[in-house]
């Protein structure tokens, strides 16, 4: 990386920097002063400091409500996001904390803004569904395969859920956010396997030099 023309050796970032998700994505900048740009060591001191919090500490588990909403072409990132942010504002209207889709299909795809991670017992499940892969979901599969956490894809319903034991939702600022309830289904809040899964693998994503 070169400051203010002149090169210096290469520092590192977190990866899931490159393209932050979602409203966070302006606290995911790494901004420099004129008088920074020559005192490499400044900026690195910044970097670890970004690097501390770049991922927070899980909030209290959440409570969802599930709905039937669809994303525009789902796969893509796009401004068109009035329609999850309304079923967002409505389900905390509604008591709940946030909102978990299901499509026309029958079938749990995502969150409003962050992706979602359920445990059976024995490995994470990701939804097999059309779904934004967030940049935090695809480094948390990527880190399980180096953290030895099992994990796989498949096609869920609601009807699947009582048979889950704990859930999580994956997004820039929290790489395993507990779920308490996805409507009346609830998630006891003594089985951190998941969260344990999830921590792990995040651990294991590198960083990189820029």
């Amino acid at each position: 990386m070169a400051l203010s023309g002149r090169p210096h050796g290469p520092f590192s970032a977190r990866s899931g920097h490159r393209a932050a998700e979602g409203q966070e994505a302006a606290d995911q900048r790494l901004g420099l002063t004129g008088r920074e740009a020559g005192d490499v060591q400044g900026v690195r001191r910044r970097v670890e400091q970004r690097r501390a919090h770049a991922a927070v500490a899980p909030g209290p588990a959440l409570r969802v409500r599930t709905v039937v909403y669809e994303r525009e072409l789902p796969h893509l990132k796009h401004l068109a996001t009035m329609g999850l942010t309304y079923q967002r504002r409505r389900a905390r209207e509604a008591g709940f904390d946030d909102a978990l889709f299901v499509g026309r299909d029958g079938y749990v795809p995502e969150g409003s803004i962050w992706n979602v991670a359920f445990w059976d017992g024995e490995q994470v499940v990701w939804p097999e569904a059309a779904v934004l892969p967030g940049i935090t979901m695809q480094l948390l599969q990527g880190g399980s395969a180096k953290a030895g956490v099992p994990w796989s894809t498949r096609r869920l319903t609601t009807d699947d859920l009582p048979s889950l034991r704990a859930a999580a939702a994956t997004y820039s600022h929290c790489p395993a956010q507990p779920l308490a309830a996805v409507d009346d289904v609830p998630f006891p809040g003594d089985d951190t396997a998941l969260t344990d899964a999830l921590c792990a693998a995040w651990a294991e994503v590198p960083w990189d030099s820029i």
